[in-house]
């Protein structure tokens, strides 16, 4: 296998190309079919609630989901489907960036088995459709890489600057990214070409452009007195939480194991099936074996993994499992570096095995789409029922029955449910981030809201289950403090069609705010 390609081959391109396309269709699609909502935890609402305003920053995380969701909404229509595809677009983009990123390593010969591989690896898969501040690093940190490789192959300006530009991006999608640019460091360290660029003007030119690009964020969090920070800060209790400590350490295994399998069993000899699986097991562990001869490949594979590990142990942050989704996109590099090393398999017939197995989970995603569906259904799933989209139209259509003479221009209430206004009735209304006046909803204020009407949305969960809520509570105390008593929209709504044989209704409470005359 010829792994020192540099330039990927004009075929190997358009195969890639071809196959992210159908990647991004496929998984869509799936979703499209299995799917009555967006995230139950609402941070797709989240990013487009923040992002109907430019901003330098928010409550929770920096600017970078906001960005690209306001981006991608002022092109297509706000509809469940379009943030599918968006998703999966993010997810194709991080892939495609891994494949130039091994191409600037100079393991050119392993850029495909490695891509279709990884393609079936839970973080770009199943769990891609939720797009939020782990996934969007699923984009960005393969480009980081690859502007890392090619700054340090080519030494000149203008990859110092890209470096810089996308290592600022990947900070401005999350904090988290400070591990893997600790990473690159490392990984510079092990090799004479990397020591020779980190020790140069170029790292110079790299550090100085990324301080500049990242300088607006850092202003706005002074005048803001750190929101995210203190939100980190809330992450850790300041002890090491052992279960939590172990549950990550393990989850990569978990995210990348189908991957790991079918990389080890295309690389199990043998004259027949019998004896590849007898083979399997040792090609299964001898897959994570050290790449000594590519420390650099090593590094960029599992030092995002230990460092996460040695924080977590320090109890400044207690771990969650999902922080582990962007951090394996060289695992199938390191995979087939040791498996290709010791495999007398025709590399030819690898890669057709890979893309067998990567066609036949795309398959499986489409046929699977179906009865999960219908396992949802019948098991009245709250976020298959939960009634978002109807639930803005009808709080919409009776405002204007009440109030025909004022537009409604702002929705407040419980974040971001409040944000279902917006993305699914009228884009015009602008979501404030809770109460406005009010921390979090001045970091991203809404000039005029006073003399603007806007209502104050509270869900109230199932009507046969309600979900203890201090909303109703915070705004009537809200609208008092205003000099105002409105009476409430109350209403019920459930969702039907083939779709949805139960019925299960869910209960809502509005508070109109009205401008004083």
């Amino acid at each position: 296998m010829n792994q020192s390609t540099t330039i990927p081959e004009t075929s190997q391109n358009t195969n890639i190309l071809r196959f992210l396309l159908i990647y991004l269709v496929i998984w869509s699609v799936s979703h499209m079919i299995s799917d009555a909502n967006l995230d139950p935890a609402g941070n797709m609402l989240e990013n487009y609630g923040w992002g109907q305003e430019f901003t330098w920053g928010t409550s929770k995380h920096p600017p970078l989901m906001a960005w690209i969701t306001a981006a991608w909404f002022s092109i297509f229509p706000t509809s469940d489907s379009f943030y599918h595809v968006l998703a999966y677009a993010v997810s194709a983009c991080g892939l495609l960036g891994t494949w130039f990123l091994i191409h600037a390593l100079r393991l050119g010969g392993l850029a495909v088995p490695a891509i279709l591989l990884l393609s079936m690896a839970l973080p770009y898969s199943t769990l891609a459709v939720k797009f939020n501040a782990n996934t969007v690093l699923l984009a960005v940190w393969p480009w980081v890489a690859f502007s890392w490789a090619n700054a340090v192959n080519k030494n000149t300006p203008g990859s110092a600057v890209l470096l810089g530009l996308l290592a600022a991006v990947s900070v401005l999608g999350k904090y988290y990214s400070g591990i893997f640019l600790l990473t690159l460091f490392m990984a510079s360290l092990v090799t004479p070409a990397g020591r020779n660029w980190l020790f140069s003007r170029y790292m110079i030119i790299a550090a100085f452009t990324g301080l500049i690009a990242v300088a607006p964020h850092l202003a706005w969090l002074i005048d803001n007195h750190f929101p995210t920070l203190g939100y980190v800060d809330g992450k850790g209790d300041g002890e090491t939480n052992l279960e939590r400590l172990l549950r990550f350490g393990l989850t990569p295994f978990v995210y990348w194991l189908i991957p790991w399998l079918i990389a080890a069993w295309l690389y199990s000899d043998g004259a027949n099936w019998k004896a590849r699986l007898k083979e399997w097991p040792r090609m299964i562990m001898l897959a994570w074996r050290p790449p000594l001869q590519r420390m650099d490949v090593l590094i960029l594979a599992v030092a995002p993994w230990a460092i996460t590990l040695l924080i977590g142990a320090s109890g400044f942050v207690v771990l969650r499992s999902h922080w582990a989704i962007p951090i394996g996109f060289t695992f199938s590099m390191v995979w087939l570096l040791n498996l290709s090393a010791i495999s007398k398999r025709d590399p030819a017939r690898v890669q057709r095995g890979a893309y067998i197995a990567a066609t036949v989970w795309l398959v499986m995603a489409l046929v699977l789409a179906p009865p999960y569906t219908w396992q949802q259904a019948t098991s009245g799933q709250e976020n298959f029922y939960q009634p978002r989209t109807l639930a803005a139209e009808t709080l919409y259509q009776q405002w204007q029955e009440r109030y025909p003479r004022q537009p409604l221009k702002w929705a407040g209430g419980d974040w971001p449910e409040n944000a279902t206004l917006p993305f699914y009735v009228d884009n015009s209304i602008r979501a404030a981030h809770g109460f406005p006046g009010e921390f979090p909803a001045v970091l991203i204020p809404h000039e005029g809201w006073q003399d603007q009407a806007g209502v104050l949305l509270c869900p109230l969960g199932r009507v046969k289950r309600p979900r203890p809520t201090d909303c109703p509570e915070h705004a009537e105390r809200w609208l008092a403090q205003k000099g105002q008593h409105p009476e409430p929209f109350r209403f019920e709504v459930f969702r039907t069609g083939l779709k949805f044989p139960l019925e299960v209704p869910f209960g809502y409470i509005a508070y109109p705010y009205l401008p004083q005359t």
